[in-house]
């Protein structure tokens, strides 16, 4: 089934698959774990793949339906691959989890804790291994995808180390206040102070959302 999805199925999904096969992670919707068998997961898949951006560009694969319209997603293009995006419909996406690993380990605690699954997301992005392959996805979206280029880089940013001041200082100035509030946000989730001249530009920009993010980035700059 899943071989429908790819050429060749990353190792790392088969095992995940066959880890969840007896069906103890699936329907505990009381804490968002429902985790999909693999038909389920290629149907869904399927039908997100038809429209949605973040699962068209970064290969996801729809790993849950815990009956809340968010989703939690495997990721296995590029310098993504292997991590675990959670695709929020109302609030902001991100990467949450750097394996399938971890997101199985969250799963298990989630259940065993009677918590949420959403409570064991970190309180910013994971941040990717590959930091070069990352910058080069995101320089590229941001110079020639268009709209669904810029849903992806939001979800992306907070996995960025924010090392390429000069594509930060683009982004900042952005006339899409959306990218600009996310690089303010993440320069207040890991502030250091190179990037004090970029939470400027963020909090001097025209669209208060944006402005109010470089704020936040200021605040954590001079705690530093």
């Amino acid at each position: 089934m899943l071989d429908t999805l790819f050429d060749e199925v990353p190792s790392d999904l088969v095992a995940y698959f066959d880890q969840i096969a007896d069906g103890s992670l699936h329907k505990h919707d009381e804490c968002e774990v429902s985790l999909l068998p693999p038909v389920d997961a290629v149907r869904w898949t399927n039908d997100f793949r038809d429209f949605h951006p973040l699962v068209q560009l970064l290969g996801g694969v729809i790993l849950d339906d815990p009956n809340t319209s968010n989703h939690h997603v495997y990721l296995s293009a590029g310098s993504c691959k292997g991590a675990v995006l959670f695709l929020s419909h109302d609030g902001d996406s991100r990467i949450v989890f750097a394996s399938l690993t971890a997101y199985l380990d969250a799963a298990r605690r989630s259940i065993s804790d009677s918590r949420d699954l959403s409570l064991f997301h970190p309180d910013g992005g994971v941040l990717i291994a590959d930091q070069d392959g990352l910058y080069r996805l995101i320089a590229d979206l941001y110079d020639g995808a268009g709209v669904d280029g810029a849903d992806v880089i939001l979800a992306l940013i907070p996995s960025w180390d924010l090392t390429d001041i000069a594509l930060l200082q683009r982004m900042a100035i952005d006339n899409d206040f959306y990218v600009a509030e996310a690089v303010g946000d993440a320069i207040a989730r890991r502030p250091r102070p190179e990037l004090e001249s970029t939470a400027l530009l963020c909090r001097n920009h025209s669209h208060p959302q944006a402005s109010k993010a470089g704020e936040r980035a200021m605040a954590a700059l001079k705690a530093l």
